[in-house]
């Protein structure tokens, strides 16, 4: 039993950190258990949930799960307000064409067509919790883009070398203070980030929710799973930071390797209460459950950062 206990002890150390529901850390944790101490018969690796056709590329996955879940509850916001799958793809593709605009308005060589002008660009993004967030996320790679998220807290000798050391060309606002023209004077365009359209469950805002979830987005060209999707930054312990970039197949791979594992399914509600600029906040926490079609509930002020 003591073997069964440890055994279990390391699976829940692996599992999203603590402040997710009860309910859902205690059923990994039993399953745990169950299964090092040979009493589970179903010890085999739970199957896929039934929501996910993997793709090569965590942005095609993660769209295509969205597309064939319009209604589903994808944000529960720190207020109790609640946001769909389709108002989040919505959203995100207004949010793309603002971005394309901006880079185009600042890019020296006029060009008729702006569709691909920020394919391979980095995009930043305040790290924020809530769905303006997952929409910015969606949003960058819509436009061929790598999401770069910037820490809330960072300082503006910070803010400014992870801009300069990663190249990026537009950034994301939300929620956020930094002057604006102090970011221009980095080279950097913003984009202010409105709300995404949440329900409140009255009727009459019940069903502009349920319009805005089914309103058709046209489709994004197909992304590579070698394209790059997203640079971190370590946290500069021993030095400056270094920024680390993921690819669209890299990520793919680890939320289905997670969400095997952990035996994620669309039922499942997670506590978001980690920073959005580190992997765990980011992959663990948010594309998981997102990947399966399940819900991610944001806390109140959010992680650290």
């Amino acid at each position: 039993m003591r073997r069964a206990l440890v055994a279990a002890a390391r699976v829940a150390a692996r599992t999203p950190w603590r402040k997710q529901p009860r309910a859902l850390y205690s059923k990994r944790c039993s399953r745990a258990c169950a299964t090092a101490s040979g009493k589970d018969t179903a010890a085999t690796p739970p199957s896929p949930s039934p929501l996910v056709t993997w793709s090569g590329s965590i942005g095609d996955t993660l769209v295509a799960v969205a597309r064939a879940n319009p209604e589903r509850i994808a944000v529960v916001c720190p207020g109790g307000g609640r946001v769909t799958f389709g108002a989040l793809l919505s959203h995100a593709e207004t949010l793309a064409d603002a971005l394309k605009a901006a880079a185009a308005a600042g890019n020296d060589a006029k060009t008729e067509d702006s569709s691909d002008i920020l394919r391979g660009a980095r995009v930043a993004m305040s790290a924020t919790p809530g769905p303006e967030y997952v929409s910015a996320m969606h949003a960058a790679w819509m436009c061929g883009a790598i999401a770069v998220p910037v820490a809330r807290a960072h300082s503006r000798d910070e803010l400014e070398y992870v801009l300069h050391d990663a190249g990026v060309t537009v950034m994301a606002m939300i929620a956020d203070a930094t002057p604006r023209d102090y970011l221009q004077s980095l080279g950097v365009r913003t984009v202010e980030t409105p709300p995404v359209l949440q329900s409140s469950g009255a009727p009459n805002d019940r069903q502009a929710h349920q319009d805005a979830a089914c309103m058709p987005v046209p489709p994004t060209p197909p992304v590579e799973d070698d394209a790059g999707a997203l640079i971190i930054y370590t946290s500069g312990t021993t030095g400056r930071p270094k920024g680390v970039l993921h690819t669209h197949g890299t990520l793919a791979a680890q939320c289905a390797a997670l969400t095997a594992a952990w035996a994620w399914s669309p039922d499942d509600v997670i506590y978001h209460a980690l920073p959005l600029h580190h992997i765990h906040g980011i992959v663990n926490a948010w594309m998981c459950a997102h990947a399966v079609g399940a819900c991610v509930e944001f806390g109140v002020g959010g992680g650290p950062g």
